[in-house]
């Protein structure tokens, strides 16, 4: 007798607080899928004699520590995946879960970089895709979904390059990024000032609290322009390449030198493609900011920046001696956009 088809189970919690204002997500790391995302904590597979609620009861306390009982497990979606990458075909079974007993903690470091609560309107960037529309699924109270082959590599298609802000969980990444440029010797362009606020032992969470600052025209700290700053990840591993600040407005040193954009990649990550395709997106994020012309200025020696600008549409105004350094700036007109 032919043996039956096989399909498999996975367990994703929902945890939920503040009357469901806020579910915890975990930022998934060393699994060899979707790493860098964020990702429903405490999820992972029904092994052979569990059932769905005891798989979750063993994940939560493996992956976050927190006591969960199974009638705690509220039954909220299920999703039925065909035509996944592995060949395999899954059932999704999604809880929620109001009480549980502890605090949150991150049990294996190995597998998960950092553990936060979000607001379910406000959502990371880099949430997986499948995830986020359980989610909105389930916010719905619409109780079932499927996702053929196509529907699933449509779904999970990701661009070569995203444009995350940073957040606590991006240090390690950060304090890397750092590192590679100190030894290499490279200007840290578009950092927001990466270098000069990781000198203290507090460096870190003085820069993260300076961008923040800075993204607004009420906050922006003494002798700055409101920028956004954001990180540069692969698309498909979710590593941090480069690092790009787009400036809200223009001040006469930025009109000369500098710009509305500032970028850089890693040396380990250049001749990839990356800096055309951050500069891209980051111009798509001027249109919706109403930047409709835009300045992005480079050394006249950077003939790789050079290429990268005018790859995006960069018109040479002039170019600007100064202290022994010329500097080229292009201008690049944009479309104002809502999308």
């Amino acid at each position: 007798m032919a043996e039956h088809f096989r399909a498999y189970s996975t367990v994703f919690p929902v945890i939920l607080r503040k009357e469901d204002k806020e579910v915890l997500l975990h930022l998934r790391q060393g699994t060899g899928f979707m790493d860098g995302y964020w990702d429903f904590a405490g999820s992972g597979h029904v092994e052979e004699g569990e059932t769905a609620t005891q798989a979750l009861v063993r994940e939560c306390a493996e992956e976050t520590g927190l006591c969960v009982q199974p009638s705690d497990a509220a039954f909220a979606h299920v999703c039925h995946r065909v035509g996944n990458p592995d060949g395999r075909t899954y059932y999704d079974l999604y809880f929620t879960i109001r009480r549980f007993t502890g605090e949150p903690r991150i049990a294996e470091p190995e597998k998960c970089a950092a553990l936060r609560w979000f607001p379910v309107n406000a959502l990371p960037c880099r949430m997986i895709p499948l995830r986020r529309k359980a989610l909105e699924a389930i916010l719905r109270q619409c109780a079932y979904s499927e996702y053929t082959a196509a529907q699933l590599a449509s779904l999970n298609a990701v661009p070569p390059v995203r444009l995350v802000p940073p957040t606590e969980g991006d240090e390690a990444s950060v304090m890397a990024y750092r590192l590679e440029f100190l030894e290499s010797g490279d200007s840290m362009d578009g950092t927001a000032g990466l270098q000069k606020h990781l000198q203290s032992a507090q460096g870190f969470q003085e820069w993260l609290g300076a961008v923040r600052d800075n993204q607004s025209e009420q906050t922006v700290r003494p002798g700055m322009v409101p920028a956004t700053t954001l990180l540069a990840l692969d698309g498909q591993t979710g590593a941090l390449v480069g690092m790009i600040d787009i400036r809200h407005r223009l001040n006469d040193g930025l009109l000369q030198s500098g710009g509305h954009i500032g970028y850089s990649v890693r040396k380990s990550c250049r001749r990839r493609g990356y800096a055309s395709c951050m500069l891209a997106e980051a111009l798509r994020l001027c249109g919706r900011m109403g930047i409709s012309r835009v300045l992005v200025t480079c050394d006249k020696q950077n003939i790789a920046s050079a290429r990268t600008i005018q790859k995006n549409g960069g018109v040479l105004e002039n170019e600007v001696a100064r202290e022994g350094r010329v500097t080229q700036r292009y201008w690049i007109e944009r479309e104002e956009t809502n999308l």
